[in-house]
């Protein structure tokens, strides 16, 4: 039975912020389902991204060992080149035959690196031709306002200005779902979700209100 990702949401009146700082946070549970779930939003302000992407690290990288790719996922912008290392002491490969990215970059040397660039969003498992046991993930989400779970299933993406977006919740078993989201001027978002089995498609849980709090609409 396809899993069932149920979103319940609180909108938290905290102290006052400026109207560019709110933030989205929240809760995935299980959290040892959730474990390996990216969540992002679809569309930002071309503003907003140019200064996300500004922070952003300079060099993302992949590194290839006998315990297969670390980290076991890596999530990433549309556009952004990835550098594969060979940390181990025997050659290595990498491919992908995913949609989102084709490639092989073919056999390499112990210390020796490889770049990817990755132009299309969507999940990309990684192989090894030569150590079929060793697998990865690279999730390219379409800009920089993304964040991966941790372990004990919460995350906090970067602060947006005031508007309606797009949440996406992806996992690697379950897909993807998506439930707008209103950013306030003031104040913080908080979401909780779900992950449970059952057929049907998203349905949002009961609101909660909590004193001094309003829900959201």
């Amino acid at each position: 039975m396809r899993p069932l990702i149920v979103f319940a949401w609180v909108f938290l009146a905290l102290a006052p912020a400026p109207a560019h700082a709110g933030v989205i946070r929240g809760t995935v549970a299980p959290a040892s389902l959730a474990t390996g779930s990216v969540v992002y939003i679809d569309s930002i302000p071309p503003k907003v991204e140019q200064k996300l992407a500004r922070s952003a690290p300079r060099q993302v990288w992949v590194s290839q060992r006998r315990s297969g790719f670390v980290p076991s996922l890596r999530v990433i912008a549309l556009g952004d080149t990835v550098r594969f290392l060979n940390r181990d002491r025997r050659y290595h490969n990498v491919f992908s035959i995913s949609p989102t990215r084709k490639f092989d970059l073919g056999k390499y040397a112990p210390e020796q690196s490889l770049l990817a660039t990755f132009d299309h969003t969507g999940a990309v498992p990684l192989f090894c031709e030569l150590h079929p046991n060793e697998t990865g993930m690279l999730f390219v989400a379409p800009n920089h306002a993304f964040a991966r779970l941790n372990r004990h299933g919460t995350f906090v993406l970067p602060k947006l200005p005031p508007g309606t977006y797009v949440l996406k919740l992806w996992h690697p078993r379950f897909g993807e779902e998506a439930r707008e989201v209103e950013v306030p001027r003031k104040g913080d978002v908080v979401l909780n979700l779900r992950l449970r089995g059952g057929p049907s498609p998203l349905i949002p849980s009961a609101e909660v209100s909590l004193p001094g709090e309003h829900r959201l609409p």
